[in-house]
């Protein structure tokens, strides 16, 4: 069974009806590389329905009969990469999905659509119609920030806050000790936004989150309870501790997450790239950005055994926000890469005894065969080497 191989766009060129008189160039150097590959291609010529004329010892260096009569066409010599992928299946989402915790007691006035990017210092929902805002930062809310305390928190804060535009004079050190200038820039951020400047900010009217935020989740709406401190509404979730979560956000950029078979390990390196099919036919590029470390099993209920897989996350280098979100997406994965070698339609070589092959030379009215080594085969072509050849040569192609 052929593998599933896709090869990354080639040079322009290719199949040519009519014969290159042109001289060929001189033989270049590159990397040797073989692989057993008599087996695929004789399968590949079966399946294209091509007839491969068998060479004898003795033929090694005259033109068969029987290819000068079948073949009708040329191909020439490309130097280029080719590359074996394996294709396996991705989902499209976003990246660093985090839980929004509701601290406020009341009704619930306002909560974004489901889809919406938050900004940092925009509101991400309201209760009696006082807004919970959204600020930078991995260090979660935790207690009343005031005068007199120090910590991730507090420095957070005062990065938002210089950030902001919010501490002009430059008063306030951005060293995780509430001050003066802390409190001064408190103010003004509380005067802004319509509370009481008292310059003691709340844990229930901020979260903080890295950047900007996609909301992926409401699980509230307008004019339910609030109750606030671990009570919670009739659709929000809770944790093991009671907490209510009423949103759930995003990074706001794509990423593709792939249930890798553990087996298949060695085919997802951090940092690599990787070609991608979206939903639509489009195809981007991605890179690896993570690979898990822990193998798991999924629970399917039935006696089927699954195979153990990994989490495998992809960015895509180019996206579009029209994209379902979940939609399903087709990811190659490299298996092998033979980078700057000759190489010729499968169509074009003769079938030799012993399962090698060989290429049919032609230059003006004169035609040799080559005896070549073959390597790499991918998408309908095939890495070779043999004396003499070179880039820009033309050959024999059965193909039609």
């Amino acid at each position: 069974m052929t593998p599933d191989v896709r090869m990354r766009p080639a040079p322009e060129g290719g199949i040519d009806d009519s014969l290159n008189g042109a001289e060929p160039s001189g033989p270049r150097g590159r990397r040797k590389r073989r692989i057993a590959v008599a087996g695929v291609l004789a399968v590949a010529l079966i399946a294209a329905g091509v007839g491969v004329a068998v060479l004898t010892s003795g033929d090694s260096g005259a033109q068969p009969a029987a290819a000068a009569s079948a073949a009708t066409k040329t191909a020439t010599i490309r130097e280029q990469d080719l590359v074996e992928t394996e294709e396996v299946d991705g989902t499209l989402g976003y990246a660093d999905p985090r839980a929004v915790i509701n601290r406020l007691s009341g009704t619930v006035t306002w909560v974004p659509e489901t889809g919406t990017v938050v900004q940092t210092n925009h509101r991400l929902y309201e209760v009696d119609g006082n807004a919970v805002y959204l600020l930078d930062g991995t260090y979660p809310a935790y207690r009343t920030l005031q005068d007199g305390l120090s910590g991730d928190d507090v420095r957070q804060l005062e990065r938002n806050l210089r950030e902001l535009d919010l501490d002009p004079n430059k008063k306030m050190q951005v060293d995780g000790v509430w001050d003066d200038g802390t409190t001064a820039a408190a103010k003004r951020w509380q005067k802004r936004k319509g509370m009481d400047p008292d310059g003691t900010i709340e844990a229930d009217r901020i979260v903080f989150q890295p950047g900007a935020r996609r909301v992926s989740e409401v699980q509230v709406a307008a004019g339910e309870s609030a109750g606030g401190s671990g009570a919670t509404t009739a659709a929000a979730s809770t944790d093991s501790a009671g907490s209510s979560t009423w949103l759930t956000t995003t990074a706001t950029r794509r990423l593709v997450s792939v249930d890798l078979e553990a087996t298949k390990q060695s085919l997802a390196e951090r940092g690599d790239d990787v070609s991608l099919e979206l939903p639509d036919g489009d195809d981007v590029e991605g890179t690896i950005t993570s690979v898990g470390k822990v193998a798991e099993k999924e629970a399917t209920g039935d006696d089927e055994d699954p195979p153990a897989t990994i989490e495998v996350q992809i960015s895509l280098k180019r996206s579009r926000g029209s994209l379902l979100d979940q939609a399903p997406v087709d990811v190659q994965f490299e298996k092998q890469r033979a980078e700057n070698v000759l190489t010729v339609p499968v169509t074009a070589l003769l079938a030799r005894q012993g399962g090698e092959f060989a290429v049919e030379v032609r230059e003006g009215t004169q035609r040799r065969v080559v005896p070549v080594e073959t390597g790499l085969y991918t998408d309908s072509f095939v890495e070779i080497d043999g004396d003499g050849l070179a880039e820009g040569m033309t050959v024999t192609n059965a193909g039609v």
